[in-house]
Order: structure tokens, then sequence, then C-alpha cells
């Protein structure tokens, strides 16, 4: 019995392991290029493919796939990294209306299984100027631009 439960202890072990191996959110070299600000157990970074400007994406350091599973310590860093965000929005886009998106199962139309929370900075758009239109990918010279305006302003902030 003891083998049994160490055996599908390791399987589930494993197979978290692969589904994070392949996961972009996983991915240090992807985030730690876009990451704009980090938490203890959180991080935010840029859109590649931004539905308007000041698309950001904040989701755990670790891999988990729905939002329920989300510990008390990552609600309560994400609860303080909302006004972080939306004093940015304030300061550089003008704006402290957003929406917040987050989506759980395939079912739900999530596409990378790895919670994130999308936080989209509103002005004048409508509904269907932000959700009815096809992201483009900003090239890497915009991203890299994008990066590098986000991570000082959120180092201000932290100030």
């Amino acid at each position: 019995m003891f083998f049994l439960v160490i055996f599908v202890f390791l399987s589930l072990l494993k197979t978290d392991c692969v589904i994070a191996k392949d996961c972009i959110f996983c991915n240090l070299e992807i985030v730690e290029s876009q990451s704009v600000f980090e938490g203890e157990y959180l991080r935010i970074l840029v859109d590649y493919a931004p539905r308007v400007k000041g698309h950001l994406l904040i989701f755990p350091k670790r891999h988990i796939v729905k939002a329920h599973e989300m510990s008390r310590e990552e609600w309560e860093e994400f609860s303080i990294m909302i006004p972080k965000a939306v004093k940015f929005f304030s300061e550089y886009l003008n704006t402290d209306q957003y929406i917040v998106l987050e989506k759980n199962g395939p079912n739900a139309f999530q596409d990378i299984p790895h919670v994130h929370f999308h936080l989209f900075p509103v002005t004048n758009q409508r509904w269907a100027q932000i959700f009815d239109i096809e992201p483009k990918q900003l090239s890497l010279e915009d991203l890299k631009n994008e990066i590098e305006t986000f991570r000082s302003y959120f180092l201000d902030l932290c100030k």
C-alpha cells in the first residue's frame, strides 16, 4: 500500500512538472524578459500581443491552472498588485478604469493552463474595440520599449 501511494504521488508530481515545463508562465527566460514587477508570490508582465495599450498579465510564480487553486497569500498579494497596476494606468494612460479577466478551463476559453489575470486599462474604447479584434503581436523593439517604460513606472511606484 505504501508503495502504491508513493507511486501515485510521484505520477502526479511528474504530470505537473511536464505541464509546467511546457508552460510559458513557467519559462523563466520569457518571464524574466517580460516581467515589469515581481512580488513574493506573483509576477506582472507585459502582454506581447496586447488588446489595448497597457495590457498586463498577473500570474502566480508556482504552476497552478485555475484561480480557485490560489493560496490565501497569493490572493492577498493580488489584492496589493491591482492598486499598483491602477496607479500605473492612472499615471501612464490617464485612466483609473480597467477590466480584470480570468478564465478557468478550456470550456471557459482558457488557452494557457496556468492561472493568469488580464488587466485591460480602458480609456474610451468600446467593448468590441477590445475583445472583438485579433490582437497584434508587438515587434521585438516595441515590446522592449513597453517593458522598459512599464518597469520604470513600477519601480517608481514601489519606492
